[in-house]
């Protein structure tokens, strides 16, 4: 491949070789744009300080490893998801998502969630879960030990 792109790994070739070097960037060229003149019209309109999602991006990176090392320091599961849902809702408004912390039931089971987006019928298209690690270990998990 003659471009490549932070971020994007091409598994299994499931992008076409002429699509990721001759269209992609165009593609991405037009949302960039887009994604520009929204933050300066809602600049325009607002007091706070509204950045691209790239932008917002760049400045949540140094915060998440500083935030990353406290998480697998600090005792005590609720203080750890408390954590947690601070360090990610930044990521989510940056990627365009509003976290509200509720809870699903599965199967009986409680799950948290940090978002819930749902079809016209009221089905589930995406859950945000929160995946804390336990302290002293920096692998997320699902389990409810």
């Amino acid at each position: 491949m003659s471009d490549t792109f932070i971020g994007i790994d091409n598994h299994n070739e499931f992008f076409t070789q002429h699509y990721l070097a001759a269209i992609l960037a165009g593609d991405l060229k037009a949302q960039l744009s887009t994604w520009r003149d929204e933050a300066k019209s809602e600049r325009e309109d607002s007091t706070e300080t509204v950045r691209t999602p790239p932008a917002a991006l760049s400045v949540l990176q140094a915060e998440f490893f500083r935030t990353r090392e406290r998480l697998t320091q600090t005792p005590g599961m609720p203080a750890r998801v408390r954590l947690h849902t601070e360090r990610y809702e930044g990521l989510l408004h940056a990627l365009g998502y509003k976290p509200q912390p509720d809870w699903v039931d599965v199967d009986g089971t409680a799950v948290p969630t940090l978002v819930q987006l749902n079809a016209q019928k009221g089905e589930p298209l995406l859950w945000v879960l929160p995946v804390v690690p336990h302290a002293g270990d920096d692998t997320p998990t699902l389990s409810l030990r």
